[in-house]
């Protein structure tokens, strides 16, 4: 079975470096000239809450050479439209992608691709990228050990090509197989739409906005709209890291106390320097990944028949008025939304 990992950010640095110490043979395939370079001279390296350094055998898309049985996508979705033509030209007639990106990727690839071909998986534990070659494990290495990943198909099956994937892929953190892709995916997408845009939207550190009133209750109100949506469209969702999240829906004023405290436990584990993916963005002047993330969200509340105007602004000001610049000060735009709930 060939096998590539696509993509070397932060977290395809992670993982890579994972899997090569576990003696897994497979490439890994980045656009970035300068990772790339980094990769071949000194490995893939890992610092944080755990030291690593492995060599990795890495090529620019144009070195690689299909056909893969099995792909690993690492890439952001901001760079659908390039990867998915590698990915048409690389992956095997019956090969599969097993997306680990963020927001709900699986159907866009299946477009492209054919949903036979994709399956997906959602990765718990943070990564940071420091340089060519050089990734930060931010969260605890206990996540990693003990659940970081979970996997499944999209027709909820627990299938022996899933079963394959999770025993190449569980050298990077113990693999859970779910038959609720779906539910994996929104609970994971209600952490990045809520998180996630706080911190992009305040130019905020975890801790941050962990430590902020106003930062958290807006925080909430963003997770909330993910799981009415999710309900509506009759996803069940699925714990990650122990905790269900339809606990974070919340009907009343009185129970924003108690949802902010479940927030805090469920961020717990990261440490309060990180700063999200969004937010590196913003700073850099890249695209961000909000329109697939927030704006997942948005458009899967229209499908549903609701409103999600939490969202939608939080959408607004990661294309617009945010830039990683401004902080707190753009949570003002959010006091009506915040008045109409009570809070």
């Amino acid at each position: 079975m060939r096998v590539a990992v696509v993509g070397a950010g932060a977290l395809g640095i992670f993982i890579s470096a994972m899997l090569a110490k576990a003696g897994r043979v497979f490439d890994v395939i980045d656009r970035n000239h300068e990772n790339v370079a980094a990769l071949r001279a000194q490995g893939a390296r890992v610092i944080g809450s755990l030291s690593l350094e492995q060599k990795v055998n890495a090529m620019l898309p144009a070195e690689a050479v299909g056909p893969y049985d099995l792909i690993f996508l690492l890439t952001k979705q901001t760079s659908n439209q390039q990867t998915f033509a590698l990915l048409k030209r690389i992956l095997a007639p019956a090969g599969v992608v097993c997306t680990l990106q963020n927001g709900l990727p699986e159907s866009a690839l299946a477009e492209a691709l054919g949903k036979a071909r994709v399956m997906g998986g959602v990765v718990a534990y943070g990564c940071r990228r420091l340089g060519p070659g050089l990734a930060q494990l931010t969260g605890s290495l206990k996540v990693v050990r003990e659940g970081g990943l979970s996997m499944g198909e999209i027709n909820g099956q627990i299938s022996p090509r899933l079963r394959a994937a999770a025993d190449f892929l569980s050298a990077a953190g113990a693999v859970r197989l779910l038959d609720n892709l779906a539910g994996l995916r929104w609970s994971k997408l209600s952490m990045n739409a809520s998180m996630g845009a706080l911190s992009g939207i305040c130019a905020a550190t975890f801790g941050q906005v962990l430590e902020n009133p106003k930062a958290m209750a807006t925080l909430a109100c963003l997770g909330h709209e993910c799981v009415v949506i999710a309900k509506a469209l009759g996803v069940g969702l699925a714990s990650i890291q122990g905790f269900n999240f339809n606990g974070f829906q919340f009907a009343e004023p009185s129970q924003l106390e108690e949802k902010i405290n479940l927030y805090r436990a469920l961020w717990a584990g990261s440490l309060p320097a990180t700063k999200i993916s969004i937010l590196h963005d913003l700073e850099a002047g890249r695209p961000s990944e909000a329109p697939y993330i927030n704006g997942a969200v948005v458009s899967a509340s229209q499908a549903a028949g609701l409103a999600a105007p939490f969202n939608e602004k939080a959408l607004h000001l990661l294309e617009g008025p945010a830039k990683g610049l401004p902080g707190f000060i753009l949570l003002e735009e959010f006091n009506p939304l915040l008045r109409a709930r009570g809070l």
